[in-house]
C-alpha cells in the first residue's frame, strides 16, 4: 500500500486452475493465500488493515478493515472457467467522506449521478443497457493504467476489444425452458442465454443469491440483550433471571438459547421461556434454573440469533453456593468475578455437624473433634445435631467422660494400705509398699525378723536382737567394741573385773570371759572366798 493506494493484481493462471495474486506490484503471495484453508484468514500487510481469506467455496476475499472488501473467485463448475468479482462497501465508508467512481458508481448518497462518463458527464436516468454501455466503456483502463503483467511482451491493448458490443438483457429473446430453469432470476436468464450454457446461468444465480444473503447480512443489525440482575443461588434452589432482547430489523425472527463458553457446559435443569408479547421491538424472556450438584465448569451464556445471521451474546454473572444440607458459604474473595464464564463457585463453610467439600458428610466429632477422654468409648451424635456421647470414666478416675481426673485414694483416712506401708498415687490407681523392716503385699505387712533370716548387719562377736521393723546389735558378754563392726575379747584378768580371789586364786583369761584357779594347797572355784585350804595330812598327800 503506497500513498493510501493498494495495488492488488488477481488473475487466472495459464492453466486456468488457480489464481495468481501480486501485492503492490512485486510481492507474489499466491501460494500463501491459495494455501489458506477454506474459511481461513491471514494478514499480509504490515499495517494490519488488509486481510486475505478464503471462503468455503475457495474464493479469495480481500478485506480492507473498516471500509470495504472484495471477493474474487475462480469458478470451475462449468466448462467455461470464469472469475466472479463482488464488492462489499461499508456504510462507514461514505459516512467518513469516501467516494467511489467508475463501475461502482458514485457512492455519495445520490443515486441520480451514479452513471458518469470518465469526463464527469452524467447520463440521465432512466436509461437502457445499450445507453449505459458507452458510459462504462469510458472507464476501460489504458496500458499505462494497468497493474497487470503480461507474458510474451503483451500489454492491456491485447485484451481490449473496443468494437465488442455485449448482449443486453432488455433485448434478449428468452428461451422459456431457460426461464423456467432459472426460476425467473434475471442474472441466470441473461448469462445462460448469452453463453448458451444453462450451467453458467445456474452458477450466476447461486452467486447472486449468495451475494443477496451477504447484502442482507451486511445491512442487518445484531439483536441486543438487556441483562437482568446477577444470579446468586444455593444448591437445590430455583431462580429466575429476567432479560430482554431487542431486534430492530423488521421481519427478522429471533431465537434465544443457552450455549456454553469454551471449556464449560450449560448446567442441567435450565429453561428459557417467552414472557409476554413484543413491545417496541423488545421481547422479555425468563431463564429458570434449579441448581443441582455441579462437578464441572459451567456457564450461563445467553445467545440471541436473528434470521439474518445477527448474533448477541450475554454471559450471566452467577454466584453459586454448592453446599448440601443448607450449609452456608464463605464470602466471595474481592476481585473474583469468575473470569470469562462469570461463574463464581463459593467455598462451603460446613460448621460442626458436616464435613466434605460440599458439606455432604456427617462430621465424626469423635475423630475430628476433641472426642472423649483416652480409653473412654465415644459415640458421635448424628447430623444435623452436634456433639458426642461418652461412656463412664475409667476405674479409679472421676468425671464426665470428656474430662476424667484421678481419684486420690492415698488421701483417704484411713488409707487403703497397711499401717506399716507407704501409699503412692498412680493415675486411676495407687501403689502400697511395705516399709523397711516389714514384708507383705503392702495392703498387709508383717515384721521381718532380720536376725533369724541372718539379714542383719551386726559385727563379729555381736548379738542381734529383733525389733518391730528392725533389729539391734550388742557385743556379747566378755566382748567390747562397735557391735555393728566388730567386738573384741575383754581381758578380765587385767581390768580387774575377773571376780577371782586375789590372794588365794589366780585369774586365767579366756575368749569372752575368764576362769579362777585356787593356788596350790587350796581348792575351790577360785572366786573370792571360795578357796579352801587342803588338809594334806588328812588326805595323806
Amino acid at each position: 500500500m503506497s500513498d493510501g493506494v493498494l495495488l492488488l493484481r488477481v488473475q487466472v493462471t495459464a492453466q486456468q486452475a488457480s489464481l495468481s495474486i501480486l501485492l503492490d506490484g512485486s510481492t507474489d503471495i499466491s501460494a500463501d493465500v491459495m494455501n489458506l484453508p477454506l474459511g481461513g484468514a491471514d494478514i499480509f500487510q504490515p499495517n494490519d488493515n488488509v486481510i486475505f481469506s478464503r471462503d468455503e467455496d475457495g474464493g479469495v476475499i480481500v478485506s480492507i478493515v473498516g471500509s470495504m472488501s472484495f471477493t474474487v473467485a475462480l469458478n470451475n463448475v462449468t466448462s467455461i472457467p470464469s472469475l466472479t468479482i463482488s464488492a462489499t462497501i461499508s456504510a462507514d465508508f461514505t459516512q467518513s467522506g469516501g467516494v467511489t467512481s467508475g463501475l461502482l458508481g458514485v457512492m455519495n448518497g445520490d443515486p441520480s449521478d451514479d452513471l458518469q462518463f470518465r469526463n464527469g458527464t452524467v447520463l440521465l436516468q432512466p436509461a437502457t443497457e445499450r445507453e449505459i454501455f458507452p458510459v462504462m466503456q469510458t472507464w476501460q483502463i489504458t496500458t499505462a493504467e494497468s497493474f497487470f503483467t503480461y507474458s510474451g511482451g503483451g500489454n492491456a491493448r491485447d485484451f481490449a476489444f473496443p468494437s465488442h458490443v455485449p448482449v443486453f438483457s432488455d433485448e434478449l429473446s428468452v428461451d422459456p425452458a431457460i426461464e423456467a430453469q432459472c426460476g425467473g432470476n434475471a442474472e441466470c436468464i441473461f448469462d445462460a442465454t448469452a453463453t448458451g450454457n444453462i450451467n453458467v446461468g445456474m452458477e450466476t444465480m447461486a452467486i447472486t443469491n449468495e451475494l443477496e444473503i451477504q447484502r442482507t447480512q451486511t445491512a442487518n443489525q445484531d439483536p441486543t440483550i438487556t441483562p437482568g440482575t446477577p444470579i446468586t443461588i444455593v444448591l437445590g434452589q430455583t431462580v429466575q433471571y429476567v432479560f430482554s432482547v431487542r431486534e430492530v430489523d423488521a421481519g427478522d425472527t429471533v431465537t434465544v438459547a443457552l450455549e456454553p463458553i469454551e471449556n464449560t457446559v450449560v448446567p442441567s435443569n435450565t429453561d428459557i421461556v417467552v414472557d409476554g408479547s413484543i413491545v417496541d421491538n423488545v421481547q422479555v424472556f425468563v431463564l429458570t434454573w434449579t441448581a443441582a450438584a455441579i462437578d464441572v465448569n459451567v456457564s450461563l451464556q445467553i445467545v440471541a440469533r436473528d434470521s439474518n445471521g445477527g448474533v448477541a451474546r450475554l454471559t450471566v454473572p452467577v454466584t453459586f453456593c454448592p453446599c448440601n444440607n443448607s450449609q452456608p458459604c464463605d464470602p466471595v474473595e474481592p476481585g473474583n468475578d469468575g473470569g470469562e464464564s462469570r461463574f463464581v463457585r463459593q467455598t462451603c463453610n460446613c460448621g460442626e455437624a458436616y464435613t466434605g467439600e460440599v458439606c455432604g458428610d456427617d462430621r465424626d466429632e469423635c475423630v475430628a473433634g476433641t472426642g472423649c477422654f483416652m480409653g473412654v468409648e465415644c459415640t458421635d451424635v448424628p447430623a444435623p445435631d452436634t456433639g458426642i456421647i461418652c461412656r463412664a470414666c475409667p476405674e479409679g478416675t472421676t468425671g464426665d467422660g470428656v474430662t476424667c481426673e484421678d481419684i486420690l485414694e492415698c488421701s483417704d483416712m484411713p488409707g487403703p494400705c497397711d499401717a506399716q506401708a507407704t501409699c503412692a498415687e498412680e493415675f486411676g490407681s495407687f501403689q502400697c509398699t511395705c516399709n523397711v523392716g516389714f514384708t507383705g503385699s503392702g495392703m498387709s505387712c508383717t515384721d521381718l525378723d532380720e536376725c533369724s533370716l541372718e539379714t542383719d548387719n551386726c559385727g563379729t562377736n555381736a548379738v542381734c536382737t529383733n525389733t518391730q521393723g528392725g533389729f539391734t546389735c550388742e557385743c556379747a558378754d566378755g566382748f567390747e567394741g562397735d557391735p555393728m563392726v566388730s567386738c573384741s575379747d575383754i581381758d578380765e584378768c587385767t581390768d580387774g573385773g575377773h571376780g577371782c580371789d586375789t590372794v588365794l586364786a589366780t585369774c586365767v583369761n579366756t575368749i569372752g570371759g575368764n576362769t579362777c584357779e585356787c593356788i596350790a594347797g587350796y581348792t575351790g572355784v577360785g572366786t573370792v572366798g571360795n578357796c579352801v585350804d587342803v588338809d594334806e595330812c588328812t588326805l595323806g598327800t
